[in-house]
């Protein structure tokens, strides 16, 4: 069975985007973003909407949803004193980058606010998913008792 994960990539004038199953890209896109777009949003952190947006829209049209992935990785912020690798991403993290005396703003670090938001989204449609799937099993199939 392979594992499919989405690769997040935000820049500073684009959204990189891709999907692999195990150690092959089966998609992918560079979503660009105008100035004028990014101007539209006021500061760094207001452009997680738009990165939210382009990530849909790319989900979309891959007929792909955030519960049909097994793991959602992305690249992260600058955080003073730890070094580059793999890290789990945490609420820590998070206020880590939000304060300039821990982290220097660079648009990557959109990438650590847009994978919690995508994770505890994809946590919300796996526990409606069991939900539906328990439901089914003890009560039968809701659309055949229409």
């Amino acid at each position: 069975m392979s594992i499919r994960q989405l690769i997040i990539n935000p820049g500073s004038t684009s959204t990189k985007l891709a999907v692999y199953e195990d150690e092959k890209e089966t998609a992918g896109e560079s979503v660009s973003h105008s100035p004028e777009e990014l101007a539209a949003c006021g500061g760094l952190y207001e452009q997680i909407p738009l990165r939210l947006e382009a990530i849909r829209r790319f989900l979309d049209r891959q007929n792909l949803s955030v519960s049909n992935f097994d793991d959602i990785m992305c690249r992260g912020g600058m955080v003073w004193g730890i070094g580059t690798g793999g890290y789990r991403v945490n609420d820590e993290l998070v206020t880590a980058l939000s304060h300039e005396e821990y982290a220097s703003p660079h648009a990557s670090d959109l990438g650590v606010s847009t994978h919690i938001f995508m994770m505890r989204l994809r946590a919300h449609h796996c526990r409606r998913w069991l939900r539906s799937r328990v439901s089914r099993r003890l009560y039968g199939d809701p659309a055949a008792m229409y």
